[in-house]
């Protein structure tokens, strides 16, 4: 994200530390590097107010990179085989399924 060196324009960027993105550690230093940049004193505070948010981004960015890691998303729908790598499939999409489930409903 291109940053300005006010303060205000980053703004619209915070929300991307509270959100599970795959890059959420990157994202969280250089939001945190800009902030110290543009004051050292509110910058203290304002990662204090965040830093919550972001462990729990983090928290679930990596949950779903655990469940979906190994996850052939765009396997062709065919008969089934009954194969090992089928069956590994089967119970990855399960898991990615109830996940999603747990997800919508929390």
């Amino acid at each position: 994200a291109v940053v300005s060196t006010q303060s205000g324009h980053y703004g619209r960027d915070q929300r991307a530390v509270m959100m599970p993105l795959s890059n959420v550690e990157q994202l969280w230093r250089d939001y945190s590097t800009f902030e110290q940049n543009v004051n050292e004193i509110i910058a203290k505070k304002l990662l204090e107010e965040r830093s919550r948010d972001y462990q729990n981004a983090r928290r679930v960015a990596k949950d779903y990179e655990a469940t979906t890691r190994g996850l052939i998303r765009g396997a062709p729908a065919l008969p089934p085989q009954n194969n090992g790598d089928e069956r590994a499939q089967i119970e990855k999409r399960k898991k990615y399924r109830l996940r999603l489930c747990v997800d919508t409903t929390a």
